[in-house]
């Protein structure tokens, strides 16, 4: 075998190859040591409703996308028979090929188009240590080990942004239609991808402010914001019929009758005219990829509970993502993050007069600007896309720096050496991941909760944590919707009656509901200055019940527990 050859069949085949089996296998840790996310059971039921019996109606009201859940899906639908008891081990089995669908669908991709990507564009030596530090990625591989949208929109952005950078290297009309349906199936993969849109109308724009410089400044300046608007409506047109096409065609109302909806009431008020739009927004059909576009419209204006350095709050701090960043990237992440920041800001020429590399940063810059005057922040998961574009940006930026070879290959083996030290300080239990600066996963719960932390994934090391505290009967207050018994868990849900719960040895409590996810802050506020005697995964406190604080701190739990309301957004 000639040495060419040899070399081409280890960069193509090998390498990405090897990149798969390592995030696998990696995922498949993770799957085993994890119970489903919060999210997870709805995705799981939506699977069987769009493969058994056709119908798109279960996207609707939740406002989730097609895409990742048909895809994600098809091993369940491969491999069994149909839906399962949510007690049982065959429903665990189902929830774990779920995640094994997004893992190999979706996961293994997004990586091996980083390294093909950059191994284009650097060579096999910046392309496959950059392929190593994104499959060693704590917060990558837990969103590719769950079976959630965030991957989703990562690799179907990122092909979005691939075709963007094709079509501004040599616009034609196929390229251009090519551009508009990746960003339409990004779209239905989340629906923030929808500012894709005004940054590849950007590219058309540019060229007519170079071209066209008649007219003075202000004839110029409306010439190219026309063309800008003129090309984005197109894009978005284009866009969302593809988005709608992935939906099946399927049309509902805005607002579905007999519920609450908050943000409605809070622009409109209750005025006569008002509730005339009201019902007529409640009869009127209109496609489910604008009905779930500006059900997330409506969801962002009104907000989330989000979770905030001690602070519970219904909108997101101007610093939380920022902050999110600083805590939840690795140290050898943040070293890449700041030498790219350099680079950055002393060369603008590098990337500003390069087509493709100023669609990455575009992008990256506009997503960063939306996440952080967004008034949703449930995790850094919602800057998923920004991960991959970082990456290429950065493999350009040291291929660049660094053009001899020796010192290419001592900075990128430095930086995967990093990762893999996180990598391995975190193993399996990569969403709880938060850097050595501010202190690793047990001190996360000061900075953050939900996605960031407790997503619910702690169950399956409930049973051994109790037999290592002296075993005993559980009561439980869990921030998740999976079924504990689905994973072995015979306890007493905190709402039970008075002389169950108490009489249990031990209570295990989601830190989230601590800081006051799903209920508010109230009811478990007693428990945040109380020592707990275990934890599990980072995310369960368990707590004795012999103790007369905790006994106490659970009986203002629940003499203060309300169930949330039903509303649609």
């Amino acid at each position: 075998m000639s040495r060419p050859y040899a070399r081409a069949v280890f960069v193509w085949v090998v390498m990405p190859l090897a990149l798969s089996a390592l995030l696998v296998w990696q995922a498949d840790q993770f799957q085993a040591a994890s119970s489903a996310t919060y999210d997870e059971p709805l995705h799981l039921s939506q699977v069987h409703a769009l493969y058994r019996t056709g119908s798109f109606e279960t996207f609707i009201r939740p406002m989730n996308p097609p895409v990742p859940i048909a895809l994600m899906g098809l091993p369940v639908i491969a491999l069994t028979d149909g839906p399962a008891d949510e007690d049982t081990p065959v429903w665990r089995w189902q929830m774990r090929l779920l995640r094994i669908g997004n893992t190999l669908l979706v996961g293994v991709p997004l990586v091996i188009l980083l390294y093909v990507w950059t191994t284009l564009r650097n060579g096999p030596v910046v392309g496959g240590g950059i392929g190593l530090f994104a499959a060693l990625s704590p917060n990558l591989l837990a969103h590719t080990s769950v079976a959630t949208f965030d991957a989703s929109f990562a690799l179907f952005g990122m092909v979005g942004v691939v075709a963007m950078c094709r079509h501004a290297e040599r616009p034609t009309r196929t390229r251009w239609a090519v551009m508009a349906t990746a960003i339409g199936v990004a779209v239905a993969c989340k629906q923030s991808a929808f500012f894709l849109i005004p940054v590849a109308a950007l590219t058309p724009a540019f060229e007519c402010w170079r071209n066209h410089r008649s007219g003075g400044r202000a004839g110029r300046v409306l010439r190219t914001a026309g063309v800008w608007v003129g090309h984005a409506a197109a894009l978005g047109v284009w866009a969302m019929t593809v988005n709608w096409a992935l939906y099946g065609f399927t049309v509902a109302p805005l607002l579905q009758p007999g519920l609450e909806h908050p943000t409605f009431n809070r622009l409109l008020g209750s005025s006569p005219e008002a509730a005339r739009l009201k019902h007529w927004l409640e009869t009127v059909p209109i496609p489910a990829s604008v009905n779930t576009f500006l059900g997330q419209v409506a969801h962002g204006l009104r907000g989330h509970e989000t979770y905030t350095l001690g602070r519970y709050s219904l909108a997101a701090p101007k610093y939380y993502f920022p902050l999110a960043v600083a805590c939840k990237c690795t140290p050898a992440e943040l070293v890449l993050l700041l030498f790219l920041g350099g680079c950055l800001a002393a060369r603008w020429r590098w990337w500003w007069f390069d087509t493709t590399r100023r669609t990455w940063v575009l992008a990256a810059a506009l997503l960063t600007a939306v996440c952080v005057n967004s008034k949703l922040a449930l995790g850094l998961r919602y800057m998923a896309l920004c991960y991959p574009l970082f990456l290429v940006l950065a493999a350009d930026a040291v291929g660049d720096v660094c053009r001899d070879f020796r010192w290419r290959a001592l900075a990128i083996g430095g930086l995967v050496v990093g990762q893999l030290v996180a990598n391995v300080g975190i193993h399996p239990n990569y969403l709880c991941y938060f850097n050595s600066l501010v202190g690793g996963p047990g001190e996360g719960h000061k900075y953050f909760g939900d996605s960031n932390l407790d997503w619910g994934q702690g169950l399956p090391g409930v049973p051994d944590e109790i037999v290592r505290l002296g075993g005993g009967s559980v009561c439980l207050a869990y921030f998740g919707t999976a079924d504990p018994r689905a994973y072995g868990i015979d306890a007493t849900d905190w709402r039970a009656g008075e002389a169950a719960v108490f009489s249990c040895d031990w209570l295990v409590v989601s830190v989230s509901l601590i800081q006051g996810f799903e209920y508010g802050p109230e009811p478990f506020a007693k428990f945040e200055p109380l020592r707990p005697s275990g934890q599990v995964n980072y995310a369960l406190w368990v707590y004795p019940m012999r103790d007369p604080a905790v006994r106490d701190a659970l009986t203002h739990a629940r003499n203060s527990y309300r169930p949330p309301p039903k509303s649609e957004h």
